[in-house]
């Protein structure tokens, strides 16, 4: 099972595309995906440390 992370860094939140590349900024009122434009969520542990953001857990 992966473990995803929600990191924020004033105010903004890190996204990646469906591929792990990132940062990727959401679109205001997108509710599906629709031809070209990537699907984006919140990126895996392994993403974030191959990015070289270095973090630390602050909730469990």
């Amino acid at each position: 099972m992966k473990e995803y992370l929600y990191l924020e860094h004033d105010g903004k939140l890190l996204l990646v595309d469906n591929e792990g590349n990132g940062p990727r900024k959401p679109q205001m009122g997108r509710v599906n995906w629709i031809g070209d434009s990537p699907l984006i969520r919140l990126p895996t542990t392994s993403e974030v440390n191959e990015m070289g953001i270095t973090w630390e857990k602050k909730k469990n």
